[in-house]
């Protein structure tokens, strides 16, 4: 297989900071990838984000550990830029999946890389998914009485994010956020943050 170079122009991919689930990409609309289960992507030959799934816009929602740079999926720490691109090369030229630590500052996860069975491009799936379906958790939300703050604080949480990344996605203090955990584990009587993703993971789905 022919090696193709990673072009380093963008095309003004900006994920939709909304409730939706829908991308813009060069003032475009693309609906999102059907997969769930994980956050999702979907970039083309050169490396630029073509797709996400629902779990994956709220990932760059949060700038976790991946975002839109210029058009293309590039991880948060820029240390990592270079091997990351390096990666998505290795696996147009073997055809073969791949494994890629993002790393950094509490924001560790492990990311697969594989050709996309579709057609020309690259899938690139995240292990952290939600632990339960939307409906279940808003379900869950409304019978504990949560208030709107703490029902979201609850939704990423349960899709794998740290009360820091909660905080940066919500445009609040950290120490707000540990506030409203704090209510959660009051509301739902769980001793600790551990106790309460074994809980909403072991919800029934009414989904």
């Amino acid at each position: 297989m022919e090696m193709t170079t990673l072009e380093t122009a963008g095309t003004g991919f900006n994920a939709d900071d909304g409730d939706g689930d829908i991308l813009t990409a060069a003032g475009r609309e693309v609906p999102t990838v059907p997969w769930s289960g994980a956050p999702g992507f979907v970039l083309d030959i050169h490396g630029r984000l073509r797709f996400a799934n629902a779990d994956g816009q709220r990932v760059l929602d949060a700038g976790s550990v991946l975002m839109p740079i210029e058009g293309r999926l590039m991880p948060r720490e820029r240390t990592q830029w270079a091997s990351w691109l390096s990666a998505l090369l290795g696996v147009q030229a073997t055809g073969l999946p791949r494994f890629f630590f993002l790393g950094g500052d509490g924001r560790s996860v492990m990311a697969a890389l594989k050709p996309d069975s579709a057609g020309p491009g690259i899938r690139v799936s995240l292990e952290r998914g939600k632990l339960c379906d939307e409906a279940t958790l808003r379900a869950y939300a409304q019978h504990l009485n949560l208030t709107r703050r703490e029902a979201r604080v609850l939704d990423l949480l349960s899709a794998g994010l740290t009360p820091r990344d909660i905080a940066d996605s919500n445009g609040t203090a950290e120490a707000t956020v540990r506030t409203q955990i704090k209510s959660l584990l009051n509301k739902t009587r769980c001793p600790g943050l551990r106790e309460l993703m074994i809980q909403i993971g072991r919800l029934p789905s009414i989904g």
